[in-house]
């Protein structure tokens, strides 16, 4: 979409499609205010000249043909006024509603894009299109387009009673919004780049403010907040420049057509002066052109105003489109529904890799029996965590199959495959609300009795209140430590209840002694389910049924704790080399 204004303002009015009785009523709605605007100045041409015939001759005035003539005048105005209320009032209505469908297919959007492709993505710059471009369709789409359709309108509307009124007049009354529309159309070639630029810029701010904001921590202990002002003092100087030129353009043209419509005003006066003089034409056609060419006036004003808001509008569509044109996991046709899971997980000849060319799994084989516990280690980038990922379908193997009780994984719809497991993640995510949103989350209904028992078996009664109060209460997650998080995270696996746990890393963030309540606990939840537990901390999962070893993508040993030690391989050097030195 870089082809200027035409292709995503086209992609737009496409879109708007679903909304289109809306917009056809919009624009019929202004095609009467224009007919109706363009019928008046002839009603007014008409009372002039009665009025100024009777008074030339002196004769008496005939009220009840200008009464009528007046009263004329009052009903188109008076219609012409509902019939633009009603379509403003329509076009607010209509923006609302498409803003509405930009967020939902946004948000629809996010949910069907492979995690991947999220986890290569700025969040700031697709919070920006979620936010700022959306609201800007939202909040001038329907009007800009609405806009310049009845400004076209009302332009071929007051050209045709021109015409038919006084030819030459006529075509003197449009050299302005001619030379008018040619200014417009070699600026706006010019300057969408810079309302493209803008969106763009606008984005990267984003990204830079939620991306320090997040990890402020970090920043302030590096000192590094010089470093990252100047980032967003370069960003922000070339969204002022882009702006400022943007706006310059959107600025200029208005005052330019007024100085064209002025210059018209004195055109049309000197030539109709002249075709008064000669006898070709009345006063009252030269007063109702005056007010065509106030009526021309305004709509060219309309369109040059809107030429800014269409270039925004633009400008936004292309980011939007662009967003929801991206990659989509591919649609599911589950082959098979899921059933009462016993737990016999099985890797097959499993081949894997994030991105193409750069394997992170080597034809993994692995069988796991129902019930078992089985841990997986091994050093960072060995593959541990992208097993879990595989096993939950954040992603789908190349090559090879994972199964469940026999059941390829990818004959299962996702949602099914993630009602198996239970799963504690590395890192611990909770929202601002009640403590039981954040443990029900995905669990249905629990009764606060069972949310107060699993709780406390955690040992969170010591920084939460487990009453019902309590657990209704609203949490802020910035005010609990990282263990505490995790320990909340802990108790929302335990409250699913599902035949499979996956633990990735889960007392990574906690003490030595919150450590051992919570693997007592994990001991109790994880007692008759297939539980995959990955770990750093090696005296985490000695007590694990089995244990996988992982090496740059491949089981390299597998067996209980006791038989690994006594092979004394790369397990036994993981294990050493975290004791060395302890008595």
């Amino acid at each position: 979409m870089k082809g200027g204004i035409l292709p995503p303002m086209r992609r737009l009015v496409s879109y708007m499609g679903h909304f289109r009785w809306r917009v056809a009523c919009i624009i019929a709605l202004g095609l009467a205010t224009s007919v109706l605007s363009a019928v008046a100045p002839s009603l007014l041409g008409e009372f002039t000249d009665g009025l100024s015939v009777t008074l030339e001759s002196g004769g008496p005035i005939d009220l009840d043909a200008l009464l009528v003539t007046a009263l004329s005048l009052v009903v188109v105005f008076a219609v012409a006024m509902v019939t633009q209320a009603a379509g403003m009032r329509l076009t607010w209505v209509t923006e609302e509603r498409l803003g509405d469908r930009l967020r939902v297919d946004m948000s629809r959007k996010i949910s069907r894009m492979p995690v991947g492709l999220m986890d290569s993505t700025d969040t700031g710059d697709s919070l920006s299109r979620l936010v700022n471009d959306t609201d800007t369709l939202r909040m001038r789409s329907v009007e800009s387009v609405t806009d310049v359709v009845e400004a076209v309108v009302t332009l071929i509307a007051c050209a045709v009673a021109m015409v038919l009124l006084e030819p030459v007049l006529a075509a003197v009354a449009f050299i302005g919004p001619a030379t008018g529309l040619v200014v417009i159309y070699a600026i706006t070639r010019t300057t969408q780049r810079f309302y493209r630029a803008q969106s763009r810029d606008l984005g990267s701010i984003n990204g830079i403010i939620e991306e320090t904001y997040r990890s402020l921590d970090v920043v302030d202990s590096f000192n590094a907040l010089p470093k990252v002002r100047e980032r967003f003092a370069e960003v922000n100087g070339r969204l002022f420049s882009s702006a400022i030129r943007a706006r310059f353009a959107e600025g200029l043209l208005p005052e330019a057509m007024s100085f064209v419509s002025n210059l018209t005003y004195v055109l049309v006066c000197v030539v109709g002066s002249i075709l008064i003089l000669d006898g070709t034409s009345s006063l009252g056609t030269l007063v109702a052109f005056i007010v065509y060419v106030k009526m021309v006036s305004t709509p060219m004003e309309h369109i040059t105003r809107s030429v800014g808001a269409v270039q925004e509008v633009a400008a936004s569509s292309e980011r939007v489109f662009e967003f929801l044109d991206r990659e989509e996991i591919p649609p599911e046709d589950p082959e098979t529904d899921l059933w009462e899971v016993k737990g016999d997980v099985s890797f097959s000849s499993v081949r894997f890799s994030y991105r193409p060319g750069d394997e992170v799994l080597h034809g993994l084989d692995l069988q796991v029996s129902a019930g078992q516990k089985v841990a997986i280690v091994g050093p960072t980038g060995s593959g541990k965590t992208t097993i879990a990922n595989l096993l939950l379908r954040f992603y789908d193997p190349d090559s090879g199959t994972i199964s469940v009780d026999g059941c390829d994984l990818r004959s299962l719809a996702r949602s099914d495959v993630r009602r198996m497991f239970a799963v504690v993640p590395q890192d611990s995510w909770l929202f601002r609300g009640s403590l039981r949103d954040n443990l029900l989350l995905g669990n249905g209904d629990v009764s606060d009795d069972r949310i107060a028992e699993v709780c406390g078996s955690m040992g969170l009664g010591e920084f939460v209140d487990l009453s019902e109060e309590g657990i209704g209460s609203t949490i802020d997650p910035d005010s609990l430590s990282a263990g505490q998080r995790q320990l909340l995270s802990i108790a929302r696996a335990a409250l699913r209840d599902a035949p499979m746990l996956v633990l990735d890393e889960a007392t990574s963030s906690v003490d030595a002694y919150t450590e051992s309540v919570i693997q007592a606990a994990l001991d109790r939840i994880s007692e008759g389910r297939t539980s995959f537990v990955i770990a750093h901390r090696l005296s985490t999962i000695v007590n694990a049924d089995r244990i996988v070893v992982m090496r740059d993508g491949r089981v390299v040993e597998s067996g209980t704790h006791g038989e690994l030690m006594e092979a004394g391989g790369f397990y036994r050097q993981l294990y050493d080399s975290q004791f060395e030195g302890c008595d």
